[in-house]
């Protein structure tokens, strides 16, 4: 029979043995390891009920236009890419999209480009999958400026489409 070795050299070489193998670096563990149903306990875990969270609310955004036109420009795409996920995400989410338009041109005119100009959104967020159920539009002219100053820099914050969450 042999003798039996003392629980502290047990430990000892244990720890040892552990100490000498490589540990991944926390983020590697994060990217490589998947997620596995935790073991079996002897404890029941505890229940954690959580309440339904309301959706979020999908940001408030104003995308700009040049003068005469109702193309989208392409600087203001990605954020309108982040309000189409966001309504995807959130289905019972609503927004408003509102056509402005600067103060050149006749009232018929501007409440046609605002017209224009909320349809070109509203076209955009659909073929990105947005339910046209979630959109509705409205069409202001130049009714409501952002500024009311007679020069370019104030005009280009008046041609607008603005999308407010209900």
């Amino acid at each position: 029979m042999r003798p039996a070795l003392p629980l502290s050299i047990l430990i000892i070489a244990c720890a040892a043995a552990c100490a000498h193998q490589q540990q991944p670096a926390p983020e590697e563990v994060v990217r490589e390891t998947p997620m596995a149903p935790a073991p079996p306990s002897s404890s029941p875990a505890p229940t954690v009920v959580a309440s339904p969270e309301p959706p979020a609310r999908c940001p408030v955004l104003r995308v700009h236009f040049a003068f005469d036109e109702a193309l989208i420009k392409s600087e203001d795409l990605p954020a309108l890419d982040k309000v189409a996920r966001c309504l995807r995400v959130n289905a019972a989410q609503r927004i408003v999209i509102e056509g402005n338009a600067d103060e050149r041109g006749t009232e018929e005119y501007n409440l046609m480009l605002s017209a224009k100009r909320a349809a070109s959104v509203e076209r955009y967020l659909e073929q990105l999958g947005v339910s046209r159920a979630q959109m509705d539009s409205v069409s202001y002219g130049d009714e409501r400026p952002l500024c009311n100053e007679h020069q370019e820099s104030c005009w280009a914050q008046n041609r607008r489409v603005a999308l407010l969450p209900q």
